[in-house]
């Protein structure tokens, strides 16, 4: 329902489940609707209120000894974290979610934390910390076959190239990028990418380039 932009009827539903998992005693099934919660304020752009929502998520996860959840949970709770400001609490979320995914053996969501420090460290303006995890990322991607995420972090990848000079090097990374999100057929990451491409192309000296990816972008986000 939310998803269809009918959030106030979402957010009734999933509190009307949480009354009942609550009084049926299903903590799983809880926690998972509290992450929903979570998400949802997430996407009303309210960070402090999904912040409560993942906590007592990841409260009943963990006393369940529910790992995999607490893990999803976690990285969660490091963006949210992320988004407010608040640094040291995102990465010792982000590394906890990390250790986490490794101990389980997941390795698409070991891939999906070590891209998110990867932003993490290009914000912070730590290009080799960046790197690193970026590089890391993008490998456990290609290993997994999960395209749409290898395409996205490939142009992170691209987009942190351009901002330490390597222009040609971000071009390439871009290219591969842009033709890994058409090929798996998702808007809103071939959006973004878009939005990185012509990051890339205004800091390579073409404006007209940037242009047309910032436009083909604005297009993608009036139809999604």
């Amino acid at each position: 329902v939310w998803r269809r932009g009918r959030y106030d009827q979402a957010g009734r539903y999933y509190l009307e489940a949480l009354e009942s998992c609550h009084a049926a005693g299903d903590r799983y099934t809880e926690g998972v609707v509290l992450g929903n919660l979570g998400l949802l304020q997430v996407h009303l752009g309210e960070p402090e209120a999904a912040l409560a929502y993942y906590q007592q998520a990841l409260a009943l996860h963990e006393q369940a000894g529910n790992r995999t959840s607490a893990n999803l949970v976690l990285g969660d709770l490091a963006n949210v974290h992320r988004e407010l400001s608040q640094p040291a609490r995102a990465l010792a979320c982000y590394q906890r979610a990390l250790s986490g995914h490794r101990e389980v053996g997941d390795r698409l969501q070991e891939g999906v934390v070590l891209g998110n420090l990867g932003e993490f460290y290009l914000e912070r303006e730590q290009p080799a910390e960046a790197r690193a995890h970026l590089e890391q990322s993008v490998a456990l991607f290609v290993e997994v076959n999960f395209a749409l995420a290898e395409g996205y972090f490939r142009s992170v990848l691209g987009v942190l190239w351009s901002r330490t000079g390597a222009i040609e090097r971000a071009r390439q990374e871009i290219a591969t990028a842009e033709s890994l999100l058409r090929g798996a057929g998702s808007p809103q990451e071939l959006g973004q990418g878009l939005c990185m491409k012509a990051e890339i192309e205004r800091r390579a000296g073409d404006p007209e380039a940037a242009r047309d990816a910032l436009a083909e972008a604005a297009r993608i986000a009036t139809e999604i």
